[in-house]
């Protein structure tokens, strides 16, 4: 058989059904596109997000053209999807002859194998076959829905995104509806809202051009923006810290670094008052705290060693996502570093050389005029006023490091934000905020390694666990979350071998 030809060949097979009574029936079990091996697999093979859409939409097309073809000659077909890790897929015709396959991630084609039929060994197709008909992981279905979203685990961060040389866009596609037209809504109010704001602006929206290769990934047209490019303001903070390790110029260094975090305070001020007013009349609902602290938790089952340990830090958790919950008032940003791009041909070193040596005016109006904001899904749903400015001045490489003994948070907070209010709504944000993160980067580095290398590989290893656990020690009534953090911390046979512990150093940051 040659690449590509499973579905022919089972259309083929449904086919000769009608005619052939030697075939009593046709079943085909395909990777289930929505489940973690298929992710796995996009890993292995160094894929991208958008490589992940564009194999499931293919995949699925395939498998309803199959069930299309069996319902026309007698619905002799049935189809599964498995969720098995190093499983092949088949094409089982009756009892006696199969076709062995495997599913190659950089085409999302199919690649055929033919098996040696006599034996009954578990190599042989017939028991594989067995194993997994007999399996709760595999699902027979006759719901094959390729204009359908991706229903990934919560914790993978599955929105595609692809940059288009010419003309200059950016294609995103979110795996909500709502994200969807929470960035639709922002990018498309970009024109309008940045000759009124001086710090926050947003990138605009561009028309979809309704290419072939955008179908292909999707049903759904993806939002189309302006396709800035450049250097994060997160890329450019590590390089500051980096710099700023030499003597010389760790004062200059601190102060190009406070000058960031101002300006995303004051863009983050900006996007609430916009976000309060009728600009982009976006409904809103509240961030689910319990629900996604939960799902964080229970992603880690078969990494933790002990039900139990889990279980009462879930109940912990519980308790303090509702609190949250009922202090949720103000639009969500998601106003990490991360999600600001300064507009620059330089790469992330020389850009920080050359600010280096600029004059504090130069870099200020260079602020102005170079940094763009991105990233708007999450605008829809309203989290706790301390949630993202949290991610601006919590979270590492920011210049402001609550887990240094000799850092007064509250103090340190308020001189840049405001009063805090609620110390322990405050404290409770980022105890939860940082959990689901901590778990994030913990899944990750075992279910997908390879994406954990590529996306978090600028970061400190136990950055997240250390802030969660900072944040637990000073509150009261989590006490089984705490002893979860406190086991997570310091065990280091939770991280796989392949993940070598990193501690980056740090500067303080100067406000302006």
């Amino acid at each position: 058989m040659c690449a590509g030809e499973l579905i022919p060949f089972a259309s083929y097979l449904v086919t000769a059904c009608a005619t052939d009574t030697r075939i009593p029936a046709v079943c085909v079990l395909c990777p289930d596109p929505d489940a973690l091996p298929f992710l796995q697999r996009i890993d292995a093979g160094g894929g991208e997000p958008w490589n992940a859409w564009a194999a499931r939409r293919r995949i699925l097309a395939q498998l309803r053209e199959l069930r299309d073809t069996s319902a026309r000659h007698g619905g002799r077909c049935v189809v599964g999807l498995h969720r098995h890790t190093a499983v092949p897929d088949f094409v089982l015709a009756g009892t006696e002859a199969s076709l062995l396959t495997a599913f190659p991630v950089e085409s999302g084609r199919f690649r055929t194998v033919c098996p040696t039929f006599p034996g009954s060994g578990p190599e042989t197709p017939a028991a594989w076959w067995q194993i997994m008909v007999a399996d709760n992981r595999t699902t027979w279905s006759s719901a094959i829905e390729p204009d359908s979203l991706p229903q990934w685990p919560t914790l993978y961060k599955g929105n595609a995104t692809v940059r288009q040389i010419e003309p200059p866009t950016f294609r995103k596609w979110c795996t909500s509806t709502d994200g969807d037209r929470a960035e639709s809504a922002w990018v498309a109010a970009a024109e309008r809202i940045r000759p009124k704001a001086g710090h926050f602006r947003p990138v605009g929206l561009r028309p979809a051009d309704g290419s072939a290769f955008a179908a292909g990934v999707s049903h759904r047209a993806p939002v189309t923006m302006e396709g800035v490019q450049g250097v994060s303001l997160f890329e450019l903070a590590c390089a500051l810290n980096k710099f700023g390790q030499r003597t010389e110029v760790r004062a200059t260094a601190g102060r190009i670094l406070g000058e960031i975090v101002h300006d995303s305070l004051a863009s983050l001020a900006e996007f609430r008052m916009i976000a309060n007013s009728s600009v982009t009349d976006l409904p809103r609902t509240c961030y689910p705290y319990a629900d996604q602290g939960i799902s964080a938790l229970y992603a880690l089952t078969d990494i933790v060693d002990s039900d139990a340990r889990l279980g009462g830090a879930i109940e912990d958790i519980r308790r303090l996502g509702s609190r949250l919950e009922a202090r949720s008032t103000e639009a969500f940003r998601d106003a990490h570093l991360k999600n600001r791009i300064w507009v620059t041909n330089e790469t992330t070193h020389e850009l920080a050389a050359r600010l280096c040596t600029a004059s504090a005016d130069d870099r200020r109006a260079e602020i102005s005029g170079s940094v763009r904001d991105v990233d708007f899904e999450s605008a829809g749903r309203d989290v706790t006023p301390w949630d993202d400015v949290a991610h601006i001045l919590f979270f590492e490489m920011s210049g402001f490091d609550p887990v240094a003994a000799e850092c007064d948070v509250l103090r340190e907070y308020e001189k840049w934000w405001g009063p805090v209010e609620d110390r322990d709504g405050l404290l409770g944000t980022v105890l939860l905020r940082s959990t689901r993160e901590a778990c994030r980067r913990l899944w990750y580095a075992h279910k997908l390694p390879q994406t954990y290398l590529r996306r978090y590989a600028m970061e400190s290893t136990d950055t997240f666990v250390e802030l969660a656990a900072w944040a637990a020690d000073r509150l009261d009534g989590f006490d089984h979350l705490t002893q979860l953090l406190a086991y997570l911390r310091h065990g280091s046979a939770h991280r796989p071998h392949t993940i070598t512990h990193r501690r980056y150093p740090h500067i303080p940051a100067t406000l302006p």
